[in-house]
């Protein structure tokens, strides 16, 4: 006489159900569909309906308008202005991070290499009395971070 036990194994597909429902989980996050929608509605009203509007506006422009228009003397020098502040502002902070380990980092920070005065955003935000400078002129900062547990 020979009997066979058999047990029921779940299928690889079956859907694994937790207590409580998907909608009684609880989220990392709560609240995070409203805000990333608060947000990118924010993001199009503000940012994305101008910029198509300005990109509907060239196309109502003949190629001789648009080029006028793209070349003309106080456009190059808002060019000028906008990418040399850009470059200028790349050169005056450097940072270089070296991984020596996995767990092991050494970064370096130059702020204001040039010693330039310039206006402190904030302190002239906020109408702090005083000097509006930046106070400590060439910055130089290094640190090392070590990752514990991996």
């Amino acid at each position: 006489m020979s009997a066979a036990i058999t047990t029921a194994l779940p299928s690889p597909a079956a859907p694994v159900v937790r207590a409580g429902g998907a909608r009684g989980a609880k989220r990392v996050l709560p609240g995070f569909g409203l805000t990333l929608g608060y947000a990118l509605f924010y993001l199009c009203l503000i940012v994305l309906v101008p910029l198509s509007a300005l990109v509907f506006k060239t196309f109502a422009l003949s190629w001789e308008q648009f080029w006028t228009a793209v070349t003309s003397p106080r456009v190059l020098a808002s060019y000028r202005l906008t990418f040399g502040a850009s470059f200028l502002a790349a050169l005056v902070n450097l940072f270089a991070g070296y991984e020596v380990t996995r767990d092991f980092r050494v970064d370096l920070r130059l702020e204001n290499i040039f010693d330039v005065e310039y206006v402190n955003y904030l302190s002239a935000a906020l109408g702090a009395g005083g000097d509006p400078y930046l106070e400590p002129g060439f910055n130089a900062k290094i640190s090392a971070t070590w990752r514990f547990g991996g």
